[in-house]
């Protein structure tokens, strides 16, 4: 645990009170895995370096003292006591624990007040197979094993008297089919065979998952919202302002964008421009070349909009109070000090690598920087009300913001109903703007849309932002060769 500074004059008493409110204001915050020991339980360290307090008691109890556990065995309907677990199962349940504690600080919210809502939106997420990288999507089975442990130390908090909000349905009992080579595996107990066999069913488990994501509106932003973001992730740092700019206007995966979104020509690209070079060309779209999902080589049209965007906000922007440029200093510190230090000497990157997103300090921006500047960000407009229990805040998000806005526009320009009746149509314009080769995934974004028009969110919510798109027909190839199919 931290150390405790001392204060001139301060009794025990109020030295204790202050200690414990900095232990208690910590468990909002994300947590790690304390130095690694051989046989010993993993212990979360909050990032101020406080250890979690529930989360750890609750580790340490369910290894140490598995009895403490057995009124749980009637709520939970369970026919047998709790037994020690062993060090595998409890390192396990750490890193079970680790992702719930940070999944909810990456959304500014207190694991005591998330409720049943925000666990089905982390569930969406985990069951979406359009994930970049497919890094968040989980096997059903994975999620079972998670849900277990989530119960479990929500229980074990009820069980210590510690109030929270997260109040889901408990497991059903219910009666299985048993099968004859269940019953055949033992000769003794062929008299005795059973036809169905009693199972405790978890109901936020989707055990066949025929079930997946029907739709993504806790994902999608509204105008105000997205202005919001891009103007807290500048107070981080101006890069992550821009690259979530260039997402929404690209509709790039995170992996994508961080990866294969070029500075200058290279070997995809070999004929890539900046603004100024497509003005003078009279161009309005450049083709950006980049290896997309299943590693399979893509293509979409940059605008030059998009592309003035990188070089006003970014590439061209001077410091405060320098005539450098935003992007020089952060090259140089690319070259002088990422390069030279023990990650750079040890990652890909060389002195003429081609590399646009550069932090403050010149490292180079990874989806996992990307991801943080997101989750502080969410912290922020979280406490500010701007963003509401309704929406999951991550990169991704930004995608279906972008898809969700094309579709309503693709909508007011040719007249088409956001319908599973116009599947065909307007599937052959998602598949364009975003790569999917499955009808499932374009089913979402109608869906998304149909809720939208009756949900909290109103369409003409998010038609005001079609001033992002402003001269999008003219100007985007794809949207234009979209609706000139429909229209025939």
């Amino acid at each position: 645990m931290s150390s405790v500074i001392e204060l001139p004059g301060e009794s025990d008493l109020a030295k204790y009170n202050r200690l414990t409110n900095k232990v208690l204001s910590a468990q909002n915050e994300a947590v790690s895995f304390s130095p690694k020991r051989k046989k010993q339980i993993p212990m979360l360290i909050c990032e101020s370096g406080y250890l979690h307090e529930h989360a750890n008691e609750f580790l340490l109890t369910r290894f140490h003292h598995a009895p403490f556990f057995n009124p749980l065995a009637i709520k939970t309907g369970r026919k047998k006591a709790f037994k020690n677990v062993t060090q595998s199962t409890i390192t396990n349940h750490a890193d079970h624990l680790r992702n719930w504690l940070n999944i909810c600080a990456s959304q500014g919210r207190s694991y005591l007040s998330v409720d049943e809502n925000f666990l089905d939106s982390v569930l969406e997420i985990m069951r979406d197979d359009d994930c970049e990288d497919d890094e968040d999507h989980v096997e059903e089975a994975s999620i079972q094993v998670y849900l277990n442990t989530w119960r479990l130390f929500y229980d074990y908090l009820d069980l210590i008297n510690v109030s929270h909000k997260f109040k889901i349905p408990p497991k059903v009992r219910q009666e299985r089919q048993v099968s004859a080579l269940e019953n055949s595996g033992n000769a003794l107990n062929y008299a005795n065979s059973k036809k169905t066999q009693s199972i405790l069913v978890d109901p936020k488990v989707d055990s066949d998952r025929m079930v997946k994501i029907k739709d993504y509106t806790s994902q999608v932003l509204t105008e105000d919202q997205m202005k919001a973001l891009i103007s807290e992730l500048k107070k981080i740092d101006v890069v992550y302002a821009v690259m979530a700019h260039v997402q929404l206007d690209t509709l790039l995966r995170i992996n994508e964008l961080v990866h294969y979104f070029p500075h200058e020509k290279n070997k995809l690209n070999k004929n890539w421009k900046n603004s100024g070079q497509l003005k003078i060309e009279g161009a309005d779209f450049q083709d950006l070349k980049f290896i997309g999902k299943g590693q399979i080589e893509r293509s979409i049209e940059v605008s030059i909009k998009t592309m003035k965007l990188i070089s006003d906000k970014y590439l061209t922007d001077k410091e405060i109070e320098s005539d450098v440029t935003i992007y020089d200093k952060r090259k140089q510190l690319f070259i002088t000090k990422y390069l030279n230090s023990k990650l750079g000497k040890e990652s890909d990157y060389e002195i003429d690598s081609d590399v646009l997103w550069l932090s403050s300090r010149g490292t180079p921006v990874s989806k996992t920087m990307y991801r943080k500047a997101f989750a502080k960000a969410a912290k922020i407009l979280r406490k500010k009300g701007i963003i509401d229990n309704r929406i999951y805040l991550r990169p991704h998000g930004i995608r279906h913001t972008g898809a969700t806005l094309r579709l309503l526009q693709y909508q007011e320009e040719t007249d088409i109903d956001i319908h599973m009746v116009n599947l065909d149509d307007i599937h052959a314009f998602i598949q364009e703007l975003l790569g999917h080769a499955q009808p499932e995934t374009t089913a979402r974004y109608i869906e998304t849309v149909n809720k939208l028009k009756v949900g909290d969110l109103a369409l003409k919510t998010i038609l005001r932002q079609e001033k992002f798109w402003e001269d999008e027909i003219g100007e985007n190839a794809a949207l234009a060769k979209g609706i000139e199919v429909i229209k025939g």
